[in-house]
């Protein structure tokens, strides 16, 4: 018998899942910026139910750099508009800038977890063609996609690579995590359990790095404090973790408005009950990947590591995730600890220094 839970899930799923069949877009490739790396998780996750290749970048900087390269052309770029040191506004300007044709036609979707209703001339006065409010939801996804994705498809000559599939299995049946809405997480990813999976590691490891940041050292609140907050936010949101995102939400809000009494007496619960819910997390995991029986091995292929190689060089998120996910099917008699460190540093999206590790055992 179906749980009601469960239910739910199928009936969300199966809302979107012919629309979704209608615009499959295996030829077209978007840029998603970004520099909360749960986000880029979450969006690249969600473009794959379009069969669309999604490559990441965590700044502005490497957003220009990406689009000016001239080694393929992008359907559509999906832009955070708040980001530290260049912002999205700043990005699009440069990108126009450009002075290419691609560069000025180029469609530009902006991403806010503003909700202001002059949000949408904001944007359009400043060379976006729309924006989405984070956290996504797949409705509007699909909206913007139908307008500004499959009627570029003639940019992209590119056939992409990405095999496209939705899981059915038990790695997350019966299972409860206080404060978390794990059905609903499930149907963002349109049932795929594993990427749902992804985006969840992904969310323990680079906000487990953030708790220490936003401690107080000596009694100041640090004064990256509210940029870090609006990141758990958003990040908590894209998982269904609502009571932390709604606890974040109101801290933010308490600094924005100079209400620094309130932060100070909630600041420390707040941590305490994050770190509760990403040692939940992390505990659960480590249980579904020990669940999951691997062959042991010598050592890893040093073509795939070859692959990963040129892969976090050009920052090709999906053939990341395909030598990533060749290298995890085994365990290895030596340079086990390697595979561990290049997952850890993959969801930390640390490519550079992925990259420079590679080169030096080649």
């Amino acid at each position: 018998m179906v749980s009601p839970e469960n239910q739910r899930s199928a009936d969300i799923i199966a809302e979107h899942d012919s629309e979704i069949s209608e615009v499959q877009q295996p030829k077209a490739r978007v840029l998603i910026v970004d520099d909360n790396h749960v986000n880029l998780d979450t969006m690249k996750s969600m473009m794959k139910f379009y069969s669309i290749r999604a490559d990441c970048v965590d700044n502005g900087q490497k957003a220009v750099a990406a689009v000016s390269s001239g080694n393929f052309c992008y359907n559509a770029v999906f832009m955070d508009y708040l980001m530290p040191e260049m912002d999205g506004i700043a990005t699009t300007r440069a990108i126009r800038n450009i002075g290419s044709d691609y560069a000025l036609k180029l469609p530009i979707i902006a991403l806010t977890a503003d909700d202001n209703i002059d949000n949408e001339n904001m944007f359009l006065n400043n060379d976006f063609q729309a924006y989405l409010i984070k956290p996504i939801d797949i409705e509007s996804l699909h909206e913007v996609i139908l307008q500004w994705v499959q009627t570029q498809s003639s940019l992209s000559g590119q056939t992409s690579d990405i095999t496209t599939t939705t899981t059915n299995n038990d790695k997350l049946k019966d299972l409860h995590i206080s404060g978390l809405d794990i059905t609903l997480g499930l149907a963002r990813f349109g049932g795929d359990v594993d990427a749902y999976i992804d985006v969840l590691r992904s969310y323990t490891a680079n906000t487990r790095r953030l708790l220490v940041s936003i401690e107080y050292k000596d009694g100041i609140i640090p004064t990256d404090y509210m940029i870090i907050i609006h990141g758990i936010k958003g990040s908590s949101r894209s998982i269904f973790a609502n009571e932390i995102a709604i606890a974040a939400e109101l801290l933010e809000k308490a600094y924005a408005r100079g209400d620094f009494g309130y932060v100070t007496t909630h600041n420390s619960e707040f941590i305490k009950n994050l770190d509760v819910l990403i040692s939940e997390l992390e505990k659960t995991l480590t249980d579904i990947a020990g669940a999951d029986k691997r062959n042991t091995i010598k050592k890893p292929d040093p073509g795939v590591l070859d692959d990963l190689l040129l892969a976090c060089e050009s920052y090709d998120m999906n053939k990341i995730a395909l030598a990533l996910n060749k290298l995890e099917k085994y365990d290895y008699e030596y340079d086990n600890e390697i595979v561990i460190w290049i997952r850890e540093n993959v969801d930390l999206m640390n490519f550079t220094d992925i990259a420079e590790k590679l080169r030096m055992k080649t």
